[in-house]
């Protein structure tokens, strides 16, 4: 069985490159605008670079990737940016630009944050949700438009801005699953790229551990300072923290995925809040997810952690938990990161995790270390919460 999209229209004259600068083979947001743009009949293809890192990105690979370019006819190219992959995909889409004479779409949290230094080097940016925006972009190159004024996507001319408004789409049940048709990915590995292949990809994360991951929803209620979620609302307001998927939307991925690639024995649920849904939510998720042989992990907020809900989940498959401290000290807590419970709201969740230890693999608690604004006293208060955990 192939993991795939359903094509439902014919398949177009544009055709579309991914390219992902993650050191990992994750990249929900690739995965998405690969999907949708298949679905709307564009070829399009993903490629992702193993361990990727400045020291990857040298001669010898850019050619190889010029070269893919070129001799499979894209006429569009999309880089993924995160902050730590700026110079990298500087780099490479100069070279492409140069090289093939394609427009280079950029897309991902910096480019959504910072979009005209993007610009500095992009032809396009994607500001927003993608997986409208790009389809809509690859039908104004299909037809020869080359000034679109299509939402979420900025662009240049001579000099001038052209910004159509920034928009945040409600409905994520509309769009295909993550794209993860091994048909269509192919992997640069030592300066050479190859089909991906099973094999290929379980080299490294998240695979080689036999995970997959999934996202349920996307945004945050809260607005912590250290996390971008607090950027992206001041943009697009408070429908950024409350867009979710059904229940039966995301047990369909997680059976494909199961059915696709038996291997996978847990998937890790990236929501960055998962307890953030509407009543009745989590219990029609343990209800179903029980039906799967895996295990579940999950991203949790202290204040959600009751023993009625953990006792619910672990018996629906969670065996690992991710649980944010960030810092053992009141003042950094309150006045720096903003984050709206007391640290002693914390170590209540932790003890009660510690009652589910024999059943639990993994508790993992997040730090944010080196904070220049923090004092020694500051820094011994987190080193006296983490001491005490068991």
């Amino acid at each position: 069985m192939v993991f795939c999209c359903v094509i439902l229209q014919p398949m177009k004259s544009a055709r579309l490159a991914l390219i992902s600068l993650q050191n990992t083979y994750i990249d929900f947001g690739i995965r998405y605008i690969a999907s949708s743009a298949r679905s709307h009949g564009y070829h399009t293809e993903v490629l992702w670079i193993e361990q990727c890192c400045e020291k990857s990105m040298n001669t010898s690979s850019l050619n190889a990737i010029v070269d893919w370019v070129r001799t499979n006819g894209f006429t569009m190219v999309g880089i993924s940016v995160m902050s730590l992959h700026y110079s990298m995909a500087v780099k490479l889409t100069r070279a492409i630009q140069q090289r093939v004479h394609v427009p280079v779409i950029w897309g991902g949290i910096h480019v959504i944050l910072d979009p005209e230094r993007c610009l500095e080097t992009a032809d396009f940016v994607c500001v927003g949700d993608g997986e409208e925006a790009v389809p809509a972009l690859l039908d104004s190159i299909d037809s020869g438009n080359k000034t679109p004024e299509i939402p979420n996507i900025w662009y240049k001319i001579e000099d001038q801005l052209v910004q159509p408004p920034r928009t945040v789409i409600d409905s994520l049940d509309d769009f295909p699953a993550p794209d993860y048709d091994l048909r269509h990915h192919l992997i640069l590995s030592k300066n050479k790229i190859m089909p991906g292949t099973t094999e290929l990809f379980k080299k490294s994360m998240p695979w080689s551990h036999n995970r997959h991951y999934v996202i349920t929803s996307r945004g945050c209620p809260y607005q912590c300072t250290y996390c971008s979620n607090s950027a992206l609302k001041r943009i697009f307001g408070k429908k950024h923290s409350a867009r979710i998927r059904s229940v039966e939307n995301v047990m369909k991925e997680i059976c494909d995925v199961k059915a696709s690639f038996p291997f996978v024995d847990a998937f890790a649920i990236m929501d960055d809040s998962f307890f953030f849904k509407p009543k009745g939510w989590i219990e029609q998720f343990c209800s179903e997810f029980g039906e799967v042989d895996a295990g579940f992990g999950a991203l949790m907020h202290p204040r959600t952690v009751t023993r009625e809900r953990m006792e619910m989940l672990i018996d629906a498959g969670l065996i690992g938990v991710q649980m944010g401290l960030q810092s053992g000290s009141e003042r950094t807590s309150r006045d720096i990161y903003k984050r709206p419970e007391p640290v002693s709201e914390f170590v209540r969740a932790a003890n009660l995790l510690d009652e589910f230890m024999d059943r639990l693999l993994v508790r993992t608690y997040d730090v944010i270390v080196d904070n220049p604004m923090e004092t020694d006293d500051d820094r011994a208060e987190t080193v006296n919460i983490l001491s005490h955990l068991n």
